[in-house]
């Protein structure tokens, strides 16, 4: 996604919302979730959820409004341009810090990991062979691997590398590494990801897959969601927004999550 200067003056467009999808506007002290009227269940329930994690970080006294799509009322229209009879007003909102570590090297098929040549891990057949999922999380710098401390939070312009451990029936710990590449981060920050990645298995037999923005595979979303996680991408922790907007989409219960919207209809549904 492509960030707008005006966005952090003029209110969003109402074309950006679509019928088939739910959104989430965060303006500071006002959180409203809106439902199209051909969004999913799941969609609408990721919205919500993802409401009352961003009220979390507010004031006690903000709360979460519900607007369903040609039932809106004049607190949801104002935040709009499009909207008869309703005028532009500003907007602004805040960014993250995080610590580090360190990677280890060994020796992998580089370029099967960048084809993105596994869509799930060669050992499993089938996602309900899965048991005892873990998750670990690091932002990928150009040098090292950081903690996250928001884990299921991603930025468009950042890559992110995620060591999901789970079993299959009796056998030991296995390991997938995947990293998340951001369609904004620069080329140095997606080739640290993919070298980064390598050597967090220690004994060599984890399988590597290269997950792109917009186009994440289900082994990717599937394993978040087992470890109770939901991908949530944001634009950037340098925009200083005071309003956000963002768009739940998905076909499934696996597939659903939530994307920050630049103030630019071309870039919606790319």
């Amino acid at each position: 996604m492509v960030t707008i200067p005006e966005w952090n003056t003029v209110k969003p467009l109402k074309e950006l919302l679509a019928s088939k999808y739910a959104y989430v506007l965060d303006v500071g002290d006002e959180l409203f979730v809106w439902n199209g009227k051909n969004a999913t269940s799941q969609q609408k329930n990721l919205a919500m959820l993802i409401a009352y994690h961003l009220q979390q970080a507010k004031p006690i006294w903000t709360g979460i409004t519900k607007v369903i799509e040609e039932g809106e009322h004049v607190l949801w229209k104002e935040k709009f341009i499009g909207y008869l009879g309703m005028l532009p007003i500003q907007t602004s909102a805040a960014p993250v810090t995080v610590k580090t570590s360190a990677p280890i090297q060994v020796e992998i098929n580089l370029q099967d990991m960048l084809d993105g040549k596994y869509k799930i891990p060669k050992r499993v057949e089938k996602f309900d062979q899965v048991r005892e999922h873990r998750m670990q999380i690091w932002r990928a710098s150009e040098t090292e691997k950081i903690p996250v401390q928001d884990p299921g939070h991603f930025y468009a312009d950042e890559a992110y590398i995620l060591q999901h451990t789970y079993k299959l029936k009796s056998e030991n710990d296995l390991n997938a590494i995947m990293f998340w590449q951001g369609r904004d981060a620069s080329k140095k920050i997606k080739g640290a990801s993919a070298l980064l990645s390598v050597g967090i298995d220690e004994n060599g037999e984890a399988e590597q897959m290269r997950v792109e923005q917009n186009k994440e595979r289900e082994w990717f979303l599937w394993s978040l969601k087992e470890v109770k996680l939901r991908a949530i991408v944001h634009l950037s922790r340098s925009i200083n927004n005071h309003s956000r907007l963002y768009e739940i989409k998905g076909k499934d219960d696996i597939d659903t999550r939530a994307i920050e919207l630049s103030n630019n209809v071309s870039f919606l549904y790319v």
